[in-house]
Formats: C-alpha cells, sequence, structure tokens
C-alpha cells in the first residue's frame, strides 16, 4: 500500500489540491456581482475608465 502511494504521491497531492481549493473558487463561480461595502461604487468607477 505505501509503495502505491509513494508511487502515485504527485496524483494524490494534485487531487489534495484541487478538493481543498474548491470551497475557495466554488464562491467566484456564483453568477452575477459579488456584494462588497463598496461594490456599485467599483462598477461606477471602473465604468469610467471606458469614457
Amino acid at each position: 500500500m505505501l509503495e502505491t502511494i509513494k508511487k502515485h504521491s504527485k496524483i494524490f497531492f494534485l487531487l489534495l489540491v484541487i478538493i481543498v481549493s474548491i470551497p475557495a473558487i466554488f464562491n467566484l463561480l456564483q453568477p452575477g456581482f459579488p456584494l462588497t461595502d463598496d461594490g456599485n461604487w467599483m462598477v461606477i468607477r471602473f465604468s469610467a475608465f471606458y469614457e
């Protein structure tokens, strides 16, 4: 069993990183603009770059 884990340690590490990062990435995939304290003002400032 240990030989199998050592042999595939890169795959296990990659899977661990993916599983741990899913909760952090999941909130970024939600539709719409994230709710923040200055979110509305940020949209206004961002749109000013195109004027």
